[in-house]
């Protein structure tokens, strides 16, 4: 797999959109989680293709899951699709005012071990302090 066409790219857009429309802030909140897989991915020695792959997959995950084989992208790879899910359940937790994100690290250090592949626990620990730095 390529760079993303501009007709894929602008399908992705409006994939976005309607997304949006349906859960109404689920955009912010998967663009984070993108942000996040995607570092976790790369710190964990994934490549550009998979890199583009869980991008996109993270921005339209509350889509049909057939929409992005629709986009001409293969099913994702189990390991994303771990550090996907990792990234998901770490973003749920921020709080509005972001008063919880000693709560979230509290999780991801503990709780997120007992449940994910602790690999993807340390990448996603390791990007999150650059990414949004926090508490302790």
């Amino acid at each position: 797999m390529n760079v993303p066409s501009p007709e894929t790219n602008r399908a992705v857009r409006m994939f976005q959109h309607q997304m949006e429309e349906q859960y109404p802030g689920s955009r912010r909140h998967y663009e984070r989680v993108a942000v996040y897989a995607v570092a976790t991915a790369e710190r964990l020695g994934f490549g550009p293709d998979g890199l583009t792959h869980l991008r996109i997959a993270s921005e339209l995950r509350k889509l049909d899951p057939g929409l992005i084989e629709s986009l001409g992208f293969e099913e994702l790879d189990l390991r994303l699709e771990a550090v996907l899910e990792l990234c998901d359940q770490f973003e749920s937790r921020r709080t509005p005012d972001c008063q919880g994100d000693d709560e979230r690290l509290r999780w991801l250090r503990s709780e997120a071990r007992a449940s994910f592949d602790p690999a993807h626990v340390d990448a996603l620990e390791s990007v999150q302090s650059l990414i949004q730095p926090t508490g302790t």
